[in-house]
């Protein structure tokens, strides 16, 4: 890796770098028998490497943080796990000559008050197969695992309860993410659509060691998938072996935090 910064002014600070990545090459250890190790054709890879370029920005000014950062990666030989073309319950092991990955994503951080915090970030993610010559279908695709555009906020209130001699802390926050569109979902996993909510409501004494919360998870219950999957070789519930993760549900609680010693 080599990089550097530069001070624009107080509180204000570029960076750039450019780091070289090298993954060994990998052998697939499942569903494979002898005939597979002395054909070595779809189990095992050459070396996957990597070169990352990325620029940014970081402000610290008065009671405003943000920063942003752009970025670049370019694979050669990236190893890809895809579905064998004459058994689809199987997932064979190849090489990519070209892929990239480009984004940027950006926060912001306010204390709008001593008891006001307000928190935001976005994020942008463009994968692309360049060369596939084992899977020409692919080119031009993404790959399908990783939201394309993501949008964070946070909200976080203390307000002073004199008559109880302590606080009521109230959070929210909300996240929403896209999935790509650009992937083919017959040979790629993929990432889920959805926004998610989450709320709580807490007191803390002004001169204690513990906080109670409660809270509220998923307010919106969406059931939406967070992630899809193949997960590998093997005869599963599904011929092609796909396995869906979900978030979890709405969800209530109760927290209560004690602290001991000094």
């Amino acid at each position: 890796t080599f990089g550097g910064k530069y001070e624009i002014a107080d509180g204000v600070n570029t960076y750039a770098s450019v780091a070289r990545g090298y993954r060994s090459p990998s052998v697939k250890d499942d569903f494979v028998g002898q005939a597979d190790i002395d054909q070595q054709a779809g189990f095992f890879t050459d070396p996957e490497f990597i070169t990352s370029y990325e620029a940014g920005l970081k402000t610290n000014i008065g009671n405003v943080r943000a920063n942003f950062a752009a970025f670049y990666m370019d694979y050669t030989d990236i190893q890809v796990s895809v579905p064998d073309p004459q058994f689809s319950f199987l997932q064979a092991l190849q090489n990519a000559a070209k892929a990239s990955i480009y984004g940027a994503e950006a926060d912001v951080e306010a204390d709008i008050s001593d008891a006001l915090k307000l928190t935001a970030s976005a994020g942008y993610l463009k994968t692309r197969y360049g060369e596939f010559a084992a899977r020409p279908e692919l080119e031009g695709t993404g790959f399908g695992t990783a939201p394309e555009w993501t949008f964070a906020a946070a909200a976080d209130y203390a307000l002073p309860l004199p008559g109880l001699n302590g606080e009521a802390l109230l959070h929210a926050d909300f996240t929403y993410r896209e999935s790509p569109d650009d992937f083919l979902f017959e040979t790629t996993s993929f990432v889920g659509e959805y926004g998610l909510l989450n709320t709580s409501i807490g007191f803390a004494p002004d001169n204690g060691n513990w906080r109670l919360k409660l809270w509220a998870r998923n307010l919106t219950d969406v059931n939406d998938p967070e992630v899809n999957f193949h997960w590998g070789a093997g005869l599963g519930p599904l011929l092609d072996n796909i396995t869906v993760r979900y978030q979890q549900p709405r969800t209530y609680g109760v927290t209560l935090d004690v602290g001991f010693g000094g």
